[in-house]
């Protein structure tokens, strides 16, 4: 209870909940949960804060979700560092220095459902990870990318709806992704790939 858990045992069964938590992240990260494997999820929580905190930072955790938050005016408003097995879905994620959501060096982990936007570099980040999910997302007017893949291998893209950004997507140095059915669209490029062999798919980029 100290730390924002309002229920649960961090079982797969119960897990612990964070839940309808309106928390000011200017001075220090939102929430934020290291070194764990024990279950939990954060949701129903407003987190705004500055350019120099993170809204929700896990740092080499597993098996966590994170949904259905409003998160605001943070350097990156979700950050994965070295975790993996966790969900983020259905999130509205804007106004952030760098990143909406920012995977690093994390595998296995899905981002699907979320709006992201209005971000000083990126909707969405995946960098030197492998099999992630990134799924049925919308991605508009950030101020560079609207996703950007980098040195990461074996990640599947469909059905995100992306527009108004400087790039669409962005990979550079990847290999084995799949894009699917992503429709990319008011951009200065649509897709741009830097050494790097992908499969693309489906979709259309206008």
């Amino acid at each position: 209870a100290p730390n924002g858990v309002v229920s649960g045992a961090g079982t797969e069964e119960n897990p612990f909940i964070i839940q309808n938590w309106v928390i000011d992240a200017s001075a220090a990260n939102g929430i934020e949960i290291r070194n764990t494997n024990m279950y939990f999820i954060i949701r129903n929580c407003t987190i705004s804060g500055s350019a120099s905190y993170n809204g929700i930072s896990l740092y080499n955790v597993d098996n966590g979700k994170i949904e259905n938050n409003t998160i605001t005016g943070n350097v990156r408003g979700i950050a994965l560092d070295q975790s993996s097995g966790n969900t983020i879905s259905r999130n509205t994620i804007s106004g952030n220095s760098q990143y909406s959501i920012h995977i690093w060096y994390s595998p296995n982990n899905t981002a699907t459902g979320n709006t992201v936007h209005g971000n000083g570099i990126c909707g969405i980040a995946v960098d030197f990870s492998s099999n992630t999910n990134i799924i049925n997302n919308t991605i508009f007017d950030n101020e560079q990318y609207g996703v950007n893949i980098d040195s990461s291998v074996g990640n599947v893209f469909t059905g995100n709806n992306i527009t108004g950004n400087d790039v669409g997507m962005f990979l550079g140095f990847d290999t084995s992704n799949t894009l699917t059915n992503n429709t990319v669209s008011d951009s200065e490029r649509g897709i741009s790939i830097f050494a790097s062999a992908n499969i693309i798919t489906g979709g259309s980029v206008f």
